[in-house]
């Protein structure tokens, strides 16, 4: 489901930021999030069809947890056409049930 207008709007002060998980290095924030995709702003050019194992951090606690752990793919990653940076979307592949409630109930406003 996506982020209604409103949801978005009331989130864009306290983005969702994602990490790698492997490495640690933190990857950027989170522009539009829905339960199977989100497109992350990033100063790294990723390479489309990587997978990486990454870590949601969450500006505020759902259902008592404050990160979500997933593995995504990277669709495609370009020159963002309002900043200097990079605009990268990516498909949840892989999410435990655990982390898949988590980020429902964060998107649903929960």
């Amino acid at each position: 489901m996506a982020l209604t207008h409103s949801q978005r709007h009331r989130r864009e002060g306290h983005p969702v930021t994602v990490e790698n998980a492997d490495t640690g290095e933190y990857l950027g924030r989170i522009l539009d999030l829905n339960i199977d995709h989100f497109m992350v702003l990033t100063d790294h050019q990723l390479q489309p069809k990587q997978t990486i194992n990454l870590i949601l951090h969450m500006p505020e606690p759902t259902l008592s947890h404050d990160t979500v752990c997933l593995k995504a793919e990277c669709l495609w990653c370009q020159n963002s056409n309002f900043s200097s940076k990079f605009g990268a979307s990516f498909h949840i592949e892989q999410i435990d049930d655990q982390n898949s409630e988590t980020l429902d109930s964060y998107i649903n406003g929960h």
